[in-house]
């Protein structure tokens, strides 16, 4: 998001959302919406596809988690992709925090991607602070499906597919809602799920004796990883490769998901987003996949989890 333009203005109502018009042709609209599930301020930036205000058609959504550094990145790559005409045009949202402060920032993110309250594992506890509590996802849940997407839905004109995109502790978010509520997006594109979370409780969910009765809602699932996320640089319990991997094989057994995982060639943690955004969104938003970069061949529609052992 652009930082100048953060913040609720001073003479705006508390209890309403507010709207603000681009200060530059490619800048979004800026919103704030105060959550009731939440009980805190959300800022959502909407970009819209060329075109948009001349024409009465709908689009697809792609909304963006970890927006203060990721929505930049599809925004700017869903534009460039359409005009290749390699996706079609689509409406970019991106939900963040109200506030510039990178480490304020995590906090937020800390307390309302993460499905339980447990401690983060020693390696971190000295990076991660847990001063707004822990264990946010299900309020976060509600906050993105029962407020944020009616709310896009009446001020834009959105069509299906919606796509949901998220990194690391948002990726976790991701797969925890895919598992929950998988009809509330088409597509979910999640580059490096931090699925150590908890010792692994997300994915232990997905085993067979704990995993949900019903049939999953059809939905298309893009995964990544980067190279340099295996166990012997990230070391226990953060082995992205194994556990991203596992969690491909697990959803690859039901026939409804289309799930297809990715390890990109020297990418680290950090530097998997963009590779994954491109190619996440080509994959989903195509009928013919993108040639796969994988580590490992294509078996049962999931690249590239067929090596590797979780952490």
């Amino acid at each position: 998001m652009s930082p100048r333009r953060c913040g609720r203005p001073a003479d705006a109502p508390a209890d309403q959302p507010v709207r603000s018009r681009p200060v530059a042709p490619w800048s979004g609209d800026l919103h704030h919406l105060r959550s009731r599930h939440v009980d805190d301020e959300f800022v959502v930036e909407v970009k819209r596809p060329h075109g948009y205000d001349r024409s009465s058609a709908s689009y697809p959504l792609l909304l963006t988690l970890d927006a203060h550094w990721l929505y930049g990145t599809v925004s700017d790559l869903a534009t460039s992709l359409s005009m290749g005409r390699a996706i079609p045009r689509v409406l970019v949202a991106g939900v963040g925090w109200p506030t510039e402060d990178l480490a304020e920032i995590d906090r937020y993110r800390n307390r309302d991607t993460t499905p339980t309250a447990a401690p983060f594992p020693e390696a971190l506890s000295g990076a991660r602070s847990s001063r707004k509590g822990l264990g946010g996802a299900e309020p976060f849940r509600r906050f993105v499906i029962d407020e944020l997407l009616p709310y896009l839905e009446e001020n834009y004109r959105v069509a299906r597919p919606r796509i949901l995109v998220g990194h690391s502790l948002t990726g976790l978010f991701g797969v925890d809602l895919l598992l929950r509520e998988p009809e509330v997006f088409d597509g979910y594109l999640l580059a490096s799920p931090s699925l150590w979370w908890d010792d692994r409780v997300t994915l232990r969910s997905t085993e067979p004796d704990l995993a949900p009765q019903r049939a999953p809602h059809p939905a298309h699932v893009y995964l990544s990883a980067g190279s340099e996320e295996g166990p012997a640089t990230e070391g226990p319990p953060f082995n992205m490769i194994g556990n991203v991997g596992e969690l491909a094989r697990r959803l690859g057994s039901y026939p409804e998901l289309d799930v297809h995982f990715e390890v990109l060639d020297g990418e680290n943690h950090h530097s998997t987003l963009g590779g994954s955004v491109s190619r996440g969104l080509r994959h989903l938003l195509t009928p013919v996949p993108v040639p796969s970069v994988a580590t490992a061949g294509l078996r049962g529609g999931v690249a590239g989890g067929t090596s590797g052992s979780p952490a």
